[in-house]
């Protein structure tokens, strides 16, 4: 089974509201949502969710910040969440973050539960420069690796590898910070591209 399927069957079996389901707990998209209202300018870039799913950060962050979602574009490998994506309003493309084209370039790039499904982490650096304004940023959040938190198509990340991955996207500042919610520890990360 491929990524694509695997994610398919996953949210069919989240029935009903997807944007419900017990993984999405509180603790963490309160966590995510309180970081990101902090920084004002993103609401105003041309944002590429990668790996949006049903776009539940993007639902959210619209309602507490009206901007967020005009400039807000979507991709998932899953056709039912992208469909569920659609029906709320949100500009959500099913594809695959490496086959993706377009003209359109974004000065934000959001990996929200995201970076451990994706195993080759040079190719998707050189995806985000070749979508990217000359100054962008990178916003995440990943769990920690834990024997216990690890689905069928997800990796253990380290500091280490978060840290070396933005650096080899050309970011000139990187910030990371361990939290935890729900019992589990997780990480948010940040980088910043300044054109000068």
């Amino acid at each position: 089974m491929n990524a694509a399927e695997y994610w398919d069957l996953e949210w069919k079996r989240r029935a009903g509201d997807p944007t419900k389901h017990p993984e999405m707990n509180v603790e963490k998209l309160g966590k995510i949502f309180y970081e990101l209202t902090k920084r004002l300018d993103y609401a105003d870039m041309e944002k590429l969710d990668i790996g949006c799913g049903t776009g539940i950060h993007a639902l959210h962050m619209g309602l507490m910040c009206s901007g967020w979602r005009k400039k807000w574009t979507g991709i998932d490998l899953s056709e039912n969440a992208v469909r569920f994506a659609v029906s709320k309003g949100l500009n959500a493309i099913c594809g695959d973050i490496f086959q993706y084209e377009t003209d359109k370039r974004f000065g934000l790039f959001l990996l929200l539960d995201t970076f451990e499904h994706i195993f080759d982490d040079k190719h998707l650096a050189e995806k985000i420069k070749s979508l990217a304004e000359p100054s962008f940023s990178i916003f995440g959040n990943v769990p920690m690796y834990s024997a216990a938190h690890v689905e069928t198509v997800e990796r253990p990340i380290g500091i280490k590898q978060i840290v070396d991955f933005l650096f080899s996207c050309g970011m000139q500042g990187v910030n990371y910070e361990i939290y935890g919610a729900a019992g589990w520890p997780y990480c948010l990360f940040e980088g910043r591209r300044e054109d000068v």
